[in-house]
């Protein structure tokens, strides 16, 4: 056994040795420079001579399209059919010693052939046909396994030079119309690694446009040449111009391969700012204790800007991008909601559709929605439950509800209804959104060709009714959506009608005969003007207003220098439509709608171009509608902006989609207004001084939850008032531990809309609140 126990040890020594000689050159995931803009780049492109052009991109392998792990993606040219067939890469690297073994070891994955060069010889071709390789070579046979298969192959030292060598890779495709391309390599060989770690690239990251509004927030990305540790904020410098100030708030690996770091910084101030490697006194080391050699001084910049004429959010946070497998459309449905201190929304990506909630600035991905990546939500809340439609176009479709659960600060599947409801929307619809009346019967509207449709469901909601056809003459290009009026109980709906220039409404009674609805009210139709090609466009967002006002933005088909482009529409509690007031001239698409009424300001969120581009918006007093000049929020090539379907107070999220490439991500805002006075504080001694009182929903429909922390145990009194002063309800009275979260439930199904002030006395001092009830 000894002499046993002896060899294993012996042989474990020498694994052990064998793996720890060998170095890995380049490893998976490394930075290539990469051509993919489908040009014939002849033979020299190859070569250790070749200079890259401007063309050519730099990014992190694995590479590719259509594929579940690119972490960068291809452009395959403008046309699905056909698509570009070679995509080029190039990479250095340095070989110190060529003396202790004849060959190197290569792993490739690839997607469908493939050609490799050293130094501009040949040392590997596979899949590909016999003879000269051009640009449009097809390779020979479709790979199998979208490039996660490994294949090895060898290459003679002799292909090497001592110091700095060139591999060059040529990936072809095996048809014009091919589905997914993959590319990544690995190099391995003996020696020890003697090359330093560096800098490839400093680039923005959120936003990726290059001019954000003051003050904010963003996110450089420094990519280096390998992995590397000891990645701190004082290894960072700024470079800037003007006003303009940075400081680092965190320093986060992208990842495990640790090649990539992202530096979060708060901005402040007006003009330029460069984020800056030091060259020396870094401490940061690769995986052999090879110290950075250089600086970076190179990267992108950031332009900061101002906001307008003092309007605007008073703050803009940029929250962390997030890949989806969606983009985040359609126009009248609302994807973000708050509840209990917490932003959430539902979003699909690769895995499936999922509940994500913002800590922070990152969404967490909190429970598993539905098994699908192609559904766009459109969110409901009532009290604790929030109705999620997952809208799928001409596949089935599905109603998927979910129960706020305090203990665990998440949501699971309705109790009253665990399972999904399926719904079939008809063919060609375009958008579906949904809502629920007085008497708690959900609503879902949604177009066909030439018609609007709805359906309606009583609770648990497990099956919905016939569609109920209310309008007809639409075109295939309209679309509607559905908001319930609590304070005039009813339903209502709006669709463009591109047919007749004119945008439509109709109503329901709550309790009425499904089947019974009110005239079309045509709304604003006296603004109508016959310009273009009219006054309609399938571009429509509503808000309800705890008063009972409607407010509807919408956009316009004049597309004429002069005339409006972006609109609100308003519908008073009297049922009666205000002449139409102009948002934008010639600017804009898409509007997107959300009310502050503690703050009495509207903001009409918008994307510049029809195909994506810069997110802006304009703001207005609700009690005297105006627009501002256009404000900036996102500069770059952005598209689909949505938020909540409620009234906020003080602070909400906007989330959008980044579409500047195939692999969509969606990224967000967390906005707040400084004047929205949703907090009161008065007569309070200094450790109240801020604002422990709290409220989960606010606005909210009957029932809400207040939660308060009392710094020394004691009896607290809350009493809830009208906008008079008058107290409502009948005050809550108790006693609460010190330091501990209290939570109360405050309770007005009693009451009408509007707002109210909560107030809270303590032996300490006494706090107000103001509370949003809607119906």
């Amino acid at each position: 056994m000894k002499k046993i126990s002896t060899l294993l040890f012996a042989l474990s020594v020498l694994f052990v040795f064998s793996v720890n000689a060998q170095n890995v050159f380049i490893p998976f995931g490394s930075t290539w420079s990469y051509l993919d803009n489908g040009s014939n780049q002849g033979t020299s492109w190859k070569d250790p001579s070749f200079t890259e052009t401007t063309a050519w991109k730099s990014g992190l392998g694995k590479f590719g399209y259509g594929i579940d792990d690119a972490v960068t993606t291809i452009n395959y040219g403008p046309t699905t059919s056909p698509k570009y067939i070679t995509t080029y890469f190039r990479k250095t690297v340095n070989i110190p010693d060529l003396s202790s073994q004849s060959s190197y070891s290569a792993n490739i994955k690839m997607d469908d052939g493939v050609v490799v060069y050293v130094n501009g010889a040949e040392v590997l071709r596979y899949n590909m046909p016999t003879g000269t390789i051009a640009y449009n070579t097809l390779a020979s046979i479709s790979s199998s396994g979208n490039g996660t298969n490994i294949i090895n192959f060898a290459i003679p030292a002799s292909a090497f030079v001592v110091g700095t060598n060139v591999v060059a890779v040529e990936v072809h495709q095996q048809k014009a119309n091919t589905s997914d391309m993959a590319f990544d390599l690995e190099l391995i060989g003996p020696g020890t690694d003697v090359t330093p770690p560096a800098v490839v690239s400093i680039n923005r990251q959120a936003p990726t446009a290059s001019t954000v509004t003051s003050p904010g927030t963003a996110i450089f990305r420094a990519t280096f040449s390998e992995a590397v540790t000891g990645v701190t904020a004082d290894d960072f410098t700024f470079t800037v111009s003007g006003s303009a100030t940075a400081t680092i708030a965190s320093v986060t690996a992208v990842g495990t391969k640790k090649t990539q770091y992202d530096i979060s910084i708060n901005l402040s101030g007006v003009g330029t700012l460069r984020l800056n490697l030091k060259s020396s006194a870094t401490g940061i080391i690769d995986s052999s204790n090879n110290l950075i050699a250089t600086g970076y001084t190179s990267g992108q910049t950031y332009t900061l800007e101002a906001l307008s004429s003092g309007t605007g959010f008073s703050s803009v946070t940029n929250l962390s991008p997030m890949p989806i497998s969606i983009n985040t459309a359609d126009k009248p449905q609302s994807k973000v909601w708050q509840y209990a201190g917490k932003f959430w929304t539902v979003l699909p990506t690769a895995d499936g559709t999922f509940l994500w909630r913002l800590d922070g600035t990152t969404w967490t991905k909190m429970l598993s929605v539905y098994g699908g990546t192609s559904s766009r939500a459109d969110c409901k809340v009532v009290d604790n439950v929030v109705h999620v439609l997952l809208y799928r176009g001409s596949s089935t479709s599905y109603l998927v509800s979910l129960e706020y659960v305090p203990t665990s600060a998440n949501y699971k599947l309705w109790s009253a209804r665990t399972t999904r409801t399926s719904l079939t929307l008809g063919p060609d619809a375009e958008t579906a959104t949904l809502d629920r009346d007085g008497t708690g019967r959900l609503w879902i509207a949604y177009d066909t060709p030439g018609a609007v449709n709805v359906l309606w469901s009583d609770s648990p909601y497990t099956t919905f009714s016939a569609p109920i056809v209310i309008q007809t003459g639409i075109v295939n290009d309209d679309i509607c959506s559905i908001i319930a009026l609590p304070t005039q109980g009813k339903i209502g709906v709006l669709w463009s009608n591109q047919s007749a220039d004119f945008f439509g409404f109709k109503t329901h009674n709550d309790g009425d005969d499904p089947n019974t609805w009110s005239v079309d009210e045509k709304p604003a139709s006296q603004s109508a003007l016959k310009v273009g090609t009219g006054f309609a466009d399938d571009h429509l967002n509503m808000k309800i207003a705890s008063d009972g006002t409607l407010y509807c933005a919408v956009k316009t088909s004049y597309e004429s220098p002069g005339y409006t482009k972006l609109a609100l529409l308003v519908r008073r509690p009297t049922g009666i439509w205000d002449n139409a007031y102009e948002v934008t001239e010639f600017e804009g698409t898409r509007p997107m709608l959300i009310l502050n009424e503690a703050a009495n300001k509207m903001q009409v969120i918008f994307t510049s171009h029809e195909n994506g581009g810069d997110i802006l918006y304009r703001e207005s007093a609700i009690s005297n509608i105006s627009f501002s000049p256009t404000i900036p929020l996102l500069r770059g090539l952005y598209n689909y902006t949505s938020s909540t379907k409620d009234s906020y107070t003080g602070e909400t999220v906007i989330i959008a989609t980044d579409v500047s490439t195939t692999a969509w991500k969606a990224i967000g805002f967390l906005v707040t207004d400084g004047n929205a006075a949703a907090t009161v504080t008065t007569n309070l001694l200094p450790e109240h001084s801020h604002k422990m009182l709290k409220a989960y929903p606010n606005p909210f429909q009957g029932t809400t939850t207040v939660l308060f922390t009392l710094p020394t145990a004691g009896d607290y009194t809350l009493a809830l008032y009208n906008n008079k002063g008058e107290q409502v309800a009948d005050p809550t009275k108790g006693n609460a531990a010190g330091g501990v979260s209290t939570a109360v439930e405050v309770k007005a199904n009693h009451l009408p809309s509007g707002l109210y002030i909560l107030k809270l006395q303590t032996a300490q001092g006494i706090e107000t609140m103001k509370l949003l009830h809607t119906r």
